[in-house]
C-alpha cells in the first residue's frame, strides 16, 4: 500500500468513476484501474463494485474509506509542517554553563519552533550522545576533535580563578602560589575542569578537597570563605572574586556539535545558523567588561 494509491482510491470513492480519476491526477485510465487493483490485491479484497460505467464502494471499500481518511489527512498534515519547519524534533544537551547562563533565555523560542527535547550534560556524555545518535544538536566548552563529530565555534571564551575571599580579589600569582589552598571544582567530563587542568604547568598539584557537578551550588560554597575554583567569566556575581594568573590564559571555544552527516541536512544547518548567532549575541552583553 501507497501514499499514491491511497490518494487515487479516495477519489475513486468520491468520483466512482475511472475516467475521470484518471483527468483529475493527469494520468491514464490503466494507471488508475492498475493502482486500484494493487490496493485491493494488497489489502486481500475488493474496494468497489461495478455498476454501469461507475464503481460504487463495497462494505469493505466504505470500512477502509472511514478508517484510511483521518490518517491520510494527519500525513498530509504532517508533510506541510515538516515543509515550512514549523515541526522538529530537536534533542538538545549543552553543558551546565551554556545552558544555565546563555541557552536559558532562549529556551522558549526553541521550544516554540521546535519539538523540543532539552537537558543539561557534562561535555564527555554530550560527546558520546551524538556519537551514539541519541543527540542531535550538543553546546559544548571545551576543544575537542573527532571525525564523526563537526564542531561550530560560537565565541572563544576565557576561565579565570575565582576565590569567596574578597582580599584575593583582583591580585596577581603564579598557579602555583595558590594550587595548595582549598579548591572546590566541577566533575570529570566537565569543560570547564578539562580546559584549567591541560592549561597548569606539569607538576602543580591543584588541592581538590570537593567536586561538585554544579557551577551554582560552587559560587555558593566558596562564598565568603578562602576557596578557590575555576568559572566561565559569564558565570561571574556578586561575592564572587576574580584573580589573575600571571603567564596562563584558561581559554576554550563555546562551540555547537553535531554529527557529521548531519551537515548534508539544509534546514538542520539554518537551526544551527540561527542557534549559533543568537548565542554568540547574548554571549557578549553576558561577560562583566571590567574582566
Amino acid at each position: 500500500m501507497t501514499i499514491k494509491q491511497i490518494e487515487h482510491f479516495l477519489k475513486l470513492y468520491e468520483l466512482k468513476n475511472v475516467s475521470q480519476v484518471a483527468k483529475s491526477f493527469d494520468i491514464s485510465q490503466s494507471a488508475v484501474s492498475n493502482s486500484i487493483k494493487e490496493l485491493e490485491s494488497s489489502l486481500n479484497g475488493n474496494l468497489f463494485d461495478r455498476i454501469g460505467k461507475n464503481l460504487i464502494p463495497n462494505q469493505k471499500g466504505k470500512q477502509f474509506f472511514e478508517e484510511v481518511l483521518p490518517l491520510y489527512k494527519n500525513i498530509k498534515e504532517l508533510e506541510e509542517r515538516m515543509k515550512f519547519a514549523r515541526i522538529l524534533r530537536l534533542n538538545l544537551l549543552s553543558s551546565q554553563n551554556v545552558g544555565v547562563y546563555l541557552l536559558s533565555n532562549l529556551i522558549g523560542d526553541l521550544a516554540r519552533q521546535y519539538s523540543l527535547k532539552f537537558a543539561i550534560a557534562n561535555t564527555h556524555k554530550i560527546i558520546t550522545e551524538i556519537l551514539e545518535h541519541r543527540c542531535d544538536v550538543g553546546l559544548i566548552e571545551s576543544n575537542i576533535t573527532s571525525p564523526n563529530i563537526t564542531k561550530i565555534k560560537i565565541v572563544n571564551d576565557e576561565l579565570v580563578v575565582v576565590c569567596g575571599d574578597k582580599s584575593f580579589a583582583n591580585k596577581s600569582f603564579y598557579i602555583d602560589e595558590i594550587a595548595g589552598f582549598e579548591w572546590i571544582m566541577r566533575e570529570d567530563g566537565s569543560g570547564t575542569r578539562q580546559t584549567f587542568l591541560a592549561g597548569i604547568p606539569k607538576g602543580v598539584e591543584i588541592n581538590v578537597v570537593l567536586e561538585i557537578n554544579s557551577t551554582e551550588a560552587i559560587k555558593n560554597a566558596i562564598k565568603g570563605k578562602r576557596l578557590f575554583s575555576i568559572l566561565p567569566k559569564f558565570a561571574l556575581e556578586d561575592g564572587i572574586y576574580p584573580l589573575k594568573i600571571k603567564n596562563i590564559k584558561f581559554s576554550r571555544d563555546l562551540s555547537i556539535v553535531f554529527h557529521a552527516k548531519k551537515a548534508n541536512d539544509d534546514k538542520f544547518m539554518e537551526l544551527i545558523t540561527r542557534l549559533k548567532d543568537s548565542l554568540a549575541a547574548f554571549y557578549s552583553f553576558s561577560v562583566p567588561s571590567c574582566l
